[in-house]
């Protein structure tokens, strides 16, 4: 593991969300990979609240995301929070028939 990503399991860990987005801003695409499926369902839906659209973004895209989240998610005020949550939601339903 490097460091930056000792250092976002760590923000992950105390919540400290602002704090990550700081510090990941010079990265673009490092937020794939860290909301992953190994992300508990509680984090998810802390973060499903976050003002930060990139962070909604990747809940929205998670195959651990409850199906409420996604709900709401789908009626996020960020376009591309809406149509992840929506692909999200019909996935579900495609994999339940």
């Amino acid at each position: 593991m490097t460091v930056n990503e000792v250092k976002v399991q760590f923000a992950l860990g105390t919540l400290d969300i602002d704090g990550l987005i700081d510090m990941l801003k010079p990265l673009p695409g490092y937020w794939e990979g860290i909301i992953d499926n190994n992300t508990s369902k509680e984090l998810l839906i802390y973060l499903s609240s976050n003002k930060h659209s990139l962070v909604r973004y990747y809940v929205a895209g998670n195959s651990n995301t409850p199906v409420k989240v996604l709900e709401k998610l789908s009626r996020d005020e960020n376009w591309c929070v809406r149509c992840e949550a929506g692909v999200s939601i019909r996935s579900l339903e495609k994999g339940a028939q």
